[in-house]
């Protein structure tokens, strides 16, 4: 990847007088910006512009903490942001969830409820516009729209089928779940917890995608799990807690 084609997740390491050693020389990001777009960017570089990033991201909303409203219009600007200059929704919501582990429990509340709320709406076009920023206009008009695929089984959707297994395994060990998957906890909301469980995995990137749609978590259901009926409302209205259930799988990203 040249530095011309790298697409930061929130922009903001450029205002920030961050050092790259590139070919030797100790750079400013502004200055690999500006003077060597052409500069093919090893992985080291890039995760070093992504740690460089995050960083940024902490340092405005620490400082920026006044309000919740204040907090959302900087979250809203920074997606709108990333989408102009070629970037993806989903990811932007991934890898803001994944960074939020440092933040206080209050800031941290607040952009997760807002990225839950991205996730509910990032589904719909006559929805999302208001979420991610006030402006009415499209934000990128000249981009061809890539159609995602459609999963219809939890397998189907993840990363690899070793990880699919492990986490199945995990769900039977605490009976969960049957060893061909056939949910088992009956108790009192578990549709709900089904439900949460399915949307937790994705956005903790254990799925080749962030959000699932309410069809794609039907036949997750009815496939996967052997439960023939969910109610679209249950779908919609019911999203984790960021660390719902760390509980059962933190091991597994050690």
């Amino acid at each position: 990847m040249k530095v011309v084609e790298y697409i930061p997740i929130y922009g903001l390491l450029l205002n920030c007088e961050y050092i790259l050693a590139i070919d030797g020389k100790q750079l400013t990001l502004k200055e690999l910006f500006a003077n060597y777009p052409g500069f093919e960017l090893t992985d080291y570089h890039i995760e070093q512009l992504d740690a460089f990033d995050r960083a940024s991201l902490y340092t405005v909303l620490s400082q920026a903490f006044v309000s919740k409203k204040i907090i959302i219009s900087i979250l809203q600007n920074l997606l709108a942001a990333h989408i102009k200059r070629g970037g993806n929704t989903e990811h932007w919501v991934r890898m803001t969830f994944q960074c939020l582990h440092s933040y206080n429990t209050k800031l941290r509340s607040i952009i997760e409820l807002y990225l839950l709320k991205l996730m509910h709406f990032v589904s719909s076009p006559s929805l999302i516009q208001s979420t991610v920023s006030p402006n009415p206009k499209p934000l990128n008009t000249s981009a061809p729209k890539v159609k995602e695929p459609i999963y219809n089984n939890l397998l189907e959707a993840f990363n690899s089928i070793s990880e699919y297994n492990r986490i199945m395994g995990i769900l039977h060990e605490h009976k969960y779940c049957s060893v061909n998957g056939t949910w088992r906890d009956y108790k009192p909301g578990c549709k709900e917890t089904l439900t949460k469980l399915i949307k937790w995995l994705a956005m903790h990137g254990y799925c080749k995608k962030v959000i699932f749609s309410p069809s794609e978590i039907k036949s997750i259901f009815m496939n996967s799990f052997r439960i023939e009926s969910i109610s679209h409302s249950t779908i919609t209205h019911f999203n984790p807690a960021l660390d719902e259930f760390s509980y059962l799988f933190d091991d597994l990203k050690k």
